[in-house]
């Protein structure tokens, strides 16, 4: 079927459409043209629901095909539909993909090597410092960072991807024009230097809470593996994990302290057969990546620092170095979970640690 960007902008506006009136549409009409002039009766036969031609006849009324697309213009956006040759394969393969999609900034082909780095907004320090090594780390071997432009992990994946000098997309729950949320306009606007911010939702849709379950299958579809730093047993996160077991995408989690809340979403998953990640290396391996970049094996910071000088002297159980640290063994387990992750020592089992 033969369709113009107008047309698909007009029909993608329209309240309630759903795949499959997609569907009816596209494999009744010879074009969208033909499709927004049709007649109830005409619609009927192209068996598109009801609810929906209902729908179709009012804001068709008080809406032009020219003026929705004209205001996509000059709010830079694009739509795309399934049949468009940058509609990215690989979200194709995934249940029901969104037949369209509105863009801004530039999808690439190489945005085919991609994986999600997602987690709780409300995230701990650590889970930050995580986020940032290995996004950072992938960024900067070519893997383009997904994500939901969400506070916490999300916001920190885009962000370390960026600072890499990588590519990232944001896959948000809401229309382009209405950023989600609005304090993250500026990191928005950062991501479409290097990267693009997706949405299946129309111009002026606010961030509903039920948008975005089918938000996050978006997010999984678009990677070829789903990292998941730090939730809860129950949070949305949650969602998008079983999304990337259904689509088929390696499911890789965070593993965490049994005492932080932050990790009992990671540790279940990893429980249920998620690959444990300790280092971007882990990811990059799997990937096919034979020449994984070097990570540092100096310390940064006063805390590196001091793990470093108590372990010169040969490995250590936890309680020991919690002790000449004088330190709380959940804050030295956290420290050393995270030197660990930079490739900067070597867990012997047993809780014990030295350097590499």
């Amino acid at each position: 079927m033969e369709y113009s960007k107008q047309y698909l902008a007009a029909f993608g506006a329209v309240p309630k459409i759903t795949t499959k009136c997609w569907q009816g549409i596209m494999s009744y009409f010879p074009n969208l043209e033909t499709a927004w002039s049709a007649s109830p009766q005409e619609l009927k036969s192209a068996n598109i629901p009801e609810s929906f031609i209902v729908e179709l006849l009012e804001y068709r009324k008080n809406h032009t095909p020219q003026d929705i697309w004209q205001r996509l213009q000059d709010n830079k956006i694009d739509i795309i539909c399934i049949q468009d040759p940058i509609y990215p394969e690989i979200l194709k393969e995934i249940h029901s993909p969104p037949f369209a999609l509105y863009v801004m900034g530039e999808i690439q082909p190489k945005d085919e090597t991609a994986i999600a780095v997602v987690g709780s907004r409300r995230c701990s320090d650590y889970g930050k410092s995580v986020t940032k090594e290995i996004s950072s780390v992938l960024a900067k071997s070519g893997v383009t960072i997904i994500s939901g432009l969400a506070y916490g992990i999300d916001s920190a994946a885009h962000q370390a991807a960026l600072g890499a000098g990588g590519r990232t997309i944001a896959v948000i729950g809401s229309g382009l024009d209405k950023i989600y949320p609005a304090e993250n306009q500026q990191l928005a606007n950062r991501i479409l230097n290097n990267g693009a911010i997706i949405s299946e939702y129309p111009l002026g849709m606010p961030g509903l809470t039920q948008n975005f379950p089918a938000r996050n299958r978006i997010i999984s579809g678009l990677s070829q593996g789903v990292l998941i730093i730090e939730a809860g047993e129950k949070s949305g996160t949650i969602y998008t994990a079983n999304f990337a077991l259904e689509q088929n995408r390696q499911l890789y989690a965070i593993p965490g302290s049994i005492f932080n809340p932050l990790s009992a979403g990671p540790n279940s998953l990893i429980r249920a057969g998620a690959k444990p990640v300790l280092s971007a290396n882990d990811i990059l391996e799997d990937m096919g990546y034979q020449d994984v970049p070097a990570q540092k094996q100096t310390p940064e910071g006063d805390e590196e620092t001091l793990i470093f000088e108590i372990l010169q002297s040969g490995p250590k159980q936890i309680d020991e170095i919690a002790r000449e640290a004088e330190q709380p063994v959940q804050e030295i387990s956290q420290i050393l979970s995270l030197m660990e992750l930079k490739g900067k020592l070597n867990h012997l089992g047993g809780m014990v640690y030295a350097l590499k």
